[in-house]
């Protein structure tokens, strides 16, 4: 059904439900050591290939190297363009040529298609372009192209949605996001294989997180393992032979079925887009108060970052401030503890019961560095990043007044904070 909507060929496709998003990276980049290191299974990781993912890329890239024994070192990061977060082709293009001019090789390349805080899709389609201009050196194997769509999977719901027909009476204003969004899913049939989360965007509990394979053959026989006296293949699906876990339960694959048949495809884009409208409804409501500001306007997933400054500041002169200027350097600091303290005050009152008015306080998460600051576009200055509040309304009941609600809790909040 998913590759159905990726646009592979389902009959030569496969899937492995695993153990999250972390186990799907953790696939991705086997397949490209096995692949490209066709000696690796049996002699051990001997050659330091390499695994390139941009800036963006989850942290789970540092588990995935380390537990496969590739090592973190050999994580390679290309730059993101500060505007859309995206992978920057140039720098791309500049690694694998010198790459491959000393003899390197790149064992995977991680587009991720939907970052968790800055929504931000990799354009996989150039990536692949670029992969096939600069093949690995002679005697390695093809790099794997693996899309972490852990998140933003589930846009691939608007690739065909009929925009000018509008059946779900979207308003203009998300219309074109949504579109966007699917134009941008669409390109996941470049990927060799692709990690998609049902526990995220997909209404479902823990652990439903499916890791699925363009070709099925060669996955499946490069990873394969001598059969058992104990095991017998009576069907054609043996995953005990190629796969990490060998034993697993169904609960992620039935989770992830049904959701696909419950909500359908209309289902989804009902739900996806009436988040997306109380998210831009919040959007507004930030513009509202001239005390905090919306460091994600562009965003066009359904996560929106906000910071709030003690009252009397303009938040949104302070924050284009910080951001590019390093003489602000100790103000974006001195703004990020504040962030982080309203951040943990909240998630107090939340565990507490704290009400307000009468009404409990919301649980609202942050983000300790979604972003580096233009003039720390290369990373190495660990604190020169933008702190932010997030607000991720999975819950389809939350309503402009919730969002009215939180940002009456978040002013409480900034004020304790700063009484102390």
């Amino acid at each position: 059904m998913v590759a159905n909507m990726f646009g592979w060929t389902p009959v030569n496709s496969g899937a492995i439900y695993t153990y999250g998003g972390g186990g799907c990276w953790t696939y991705g980049l086997k397949y490209g050591l096995t692949r490209v290191l066709k000696d690796s299974r049996e002699k051990g990781v001997r050659t330091d290939a390499k695994v390139i993912c941009s800036q963006q890329a989850h942290y789970v890239q540092q588990n995935a190297t380390d537990w496969l024994g590739l090592g973190m070192d050999n994580i390679v990061h290309v730059r993101t363009d500060v505007a859309t977060n995206q992978m920057d082709l140039v720098h791309l293009e500049e690694l694998l040529t010198d790459f491959a001019a000393r003899g390197i090789p790149v064992a995977t390349v991680v587009c991720t298609m939907g970052t968790t805080d800055a929504s931000a899709f990799d354009p996989i389609g150039l990536v692949r372009e670029v992969m096939d201009r600069h093949p690995n050196p002679e005697g390695f194997g093809k790099a794997v192209l693996y899309a972490d769509a852990v998140v933003g999977w589930s846009w691939i719901y608007f690739k065909d949605y009929d925009f000018e027909a509008n059946p779900l009476e979207f308003s203009d204003r998300i219309l074109p996001v949504l579109r966007r969004n699917g134009e941008a899913m669409r390109e996941l049939e470049y990927a060799d294989c692709v990690g998609i989360d049902f526990h995220k965007v997909g209404w479902a509990p823990y652990v439903s997180s499916c890791f699925l394979y363009r070709d099925a053959t060669e996955f499946e026989s490069i990873h394969r393992r001598g059969a058992d006296a104990y095991l017998q293949a009576r069907t054609p699906y043996n995953p005990m032979y190629y796969t990490l876990e060998v034993s697993r339960t169904a609960s992620g694959s039935l989770a992830g079925w049904a959701t696909l048949k419950y909500f359908g495809k209309e289902g989804m884009q009902a739900i996806l887009g009436g988040i997306l409208e109380t998210k831009y409804y919040l959007y507004d409501l930030i513009r509202s108060h001239p005390d905090m500001v919306c460091v994600n306007p562009d965003d066009t997933g359904l996560i929106t970052l906000f910071r709030v400054y003690p009252e009397g500041v303009d938040a949104q002169v302070q924050f284009g401030r910080e951001l590019s200027d390093p003489a602000l350097r100790s103000d974006l600091i001195k703004h990020n503890h504040l962030t982080e303290a309203v951040g943990n005050k909240l998630f107090e009152w939340f565990r507490s019961g704290k009400q307000i008015d009468g009404k409990y306080t919301p649980y609202m998460s942050f983000s300790t560095g979604f972003r580096d600051a233009t003039y720390n576009r290369d990373g190495t200055d660990e604190e020169a990043v933008v702190y932010a509040l997030k607000s991720f309304p999975m819950n389809v009941f939350i309503t402009p007044e919730t969002m009215q609600w939180a940002l009456h809790c978040v002013a409480a909040a900034r004020d304790e904070v700063l009484k102390r």
